[in-house]
């Protein structure tokens, strides 16, 4: 399916996205589908559906209704359910987040039941400490000491695809303007410490509007007057390893980042983007309609060679890739590979402690 209210790059993007995912495990989400041999069917959650009239093909990655006629792909399917531009369903889902979609049968659509949902859930989880959160935060260069000390990330476990097994999984906190638990966002785990699947991230609650709340070692989270402003909690934490002063919210993906309520403390706004299109995209236009409002607004994408911060965290940590194998070998910077001529860290890096004096 072309999307030509785009150009040629967007729809190449979507191509890609679609090859990411099969159809029915988006839409099986919620809508209870059977079938085999990549062909499903299961109640239409568009229309009041007494029969499945709803057909699903993997094999040709599009979904049908006979009762009320909604047709189309991946995309189409997680626009007409979210309400969202095609744009923002591609970016959606290329930001990992599997779409929370909804049916007639399940009183999801209640707002107050889907927050009491999370708050419950994130009410029973616990401290990530000799959890296998632990491992999936230090195969990131992230060590539980620092992880540990973040108020909105704990460990609990829970079902994965609606299976019996209840599996680890790092649960978030996301919070509204007023500091309020709206909703969580899971990433499930191995007991390993692993991704279970490539796409394990779940959201329950409402994120549109709230933020998963980070802040540096030496930050002051109380009425913060500088925001830094990330898509994905890994490189949340890693911008804040970074900047140890520094108070960063998490927007749980590039579509949700505009949409953050901020407080009005809030004087200085840093957009702390991928560098891939979608990232620079939506920082542009994030910037623009923030200076619009007064805000004193930064672009602070990872250094060039890196798709995102926690990328450049990664390698920065990683002993064994000195040397020219490593785009970034910290260990043999110069002065002058690390500051301007004006004496300024380039790329505005600051370093931690244990890196600087290696540095």
């Amino acid at each position: 399916m072309a999307y030509n209210i785009y150009n040629d790059a967007f729809n190449d993007w979507a191509e890609i996205i679609k090859a990411r995912y099969s159809i029915s495990s988006v839409i099986g989400e919620t809508v209870r589908l059977r079938g085999r041999n990549g062909v499903f069917k299961g109640h239409c959650p568009f229309h009041d559906d007494s029969t499945p009239s709803l057909s699903v093909d993997d094999n040709k990655g599009l979904f049908h209704c006979f009762g009320c006629g909604a047709a189309g792909d991946v995309i189409s399917y997680v626009q007409r359910m979210e309400g969202l531009s095609a744009w923002d369903a591609v970016a959606r889902l290329d930001g990992g987040d599997r779409v929370i979609t909804r049916q007639p049968s399940i009183p999801w659509d209640d707002e107050a039941e889907r927050i009491k949902a999370a708050k419950d859930m994130w009410a029973a989880s616990e401290v990530i400490e000799g959890s296998p959160v632990v491992s999936y935060f230090e195969s990131r260069a992230l060590p539980v000491e620092y992880v540990g000390m973040q108020e909105n990330i704990r460990f609990a476990r829970g079902s994965f695809d609606n299976s019996a097994k209840k599996h680890p999984m790092l649960i978030a906190a996301a919070r509204d303007v007023h500091g309020d638990v709206v909703g969580v966002q899971r990433i499930f785990l191995t007991e390993e410490g692993s991704k279970i699947d490539k796409d394990c991230k779940r959201t329950r609650g409402r994120g549109k509007g709230a933020a998963i709340r980070l802040a540096g070692e030496n930050a002051s989270v109380e009425a913060p007057e500088h925001i830094v402003i990330c898509e994905g909690l890994e490189d949340g934490l890693s911008y804040a390893r970074y900047h140890p002063d520094a108070i960063v919210w998490v927007a749980m993906g590039a579509s949700n980042m505009a949409n953050i309520v901020l407080p009005d403390s809030c004087r200085k706004v840093t957009i702390a983007h991928d560098n891939d299109e979608t990232g620079r995209k939506v920082a542009g236009e994030m910037a623009e309609a923030l200076v619009k409002r007064g805000l004193e607004v930064y672009l602070a994408p990872p250094p060039e060679a890196f798709k995102d911060w926690n990328e450049f965290l990664t390698y920065w940590d990683d002993e064994d890739r000195v040397g020219p194998t490593n785009p970034l070998p910290w260990r043999h910077w110069s002065e002058d590979d690390l500051y301007d001529e004006d004496g300024n860290l380039k790329a505005g890096i600051r370093f931690p402690i244990e890196l600087k004096d290696a540095a």
